[in-house]
């Protein structure tokens, strides 16, 4: 599902713009733009979204470095 353009709010009420999203290893990975007093802010994160049996939205932050540049690559190879 594409959620490109989409406003998330993450544990603790931080809330985030998805600017891009692809896909790696058979998981969708977005990176997005924090926003902070209703601006963008510099800080950015990539993390992939699963449902659970519940059917709630459980965002995790990708920590791994190798899937980070990977993601980034793709990425950037789309936006290009």
């Amino acid at each position: 599902m594409n959620k490109k353009d989409k406003l998330i709010t993450i544990s603790g009420g931080r809330k985030f713009v998805i600017i891009e999203q692809c896909d790696y290893n058979e998981k969708t990975y977005y990176f997005a733009n924090e926003i902070i007093n209703d601006d963008t802010s510099d800080v950015f994160k990539i993390f992939t979204i699963e449902t659970n049996e519940q059917n709630e939205e459980i965002i995790s932050d990708i920590k791994d470095n190798e899937i980070i540049k990977k993601v980034c690559a793709i990425l950037d190879e789309k936006t290009d």
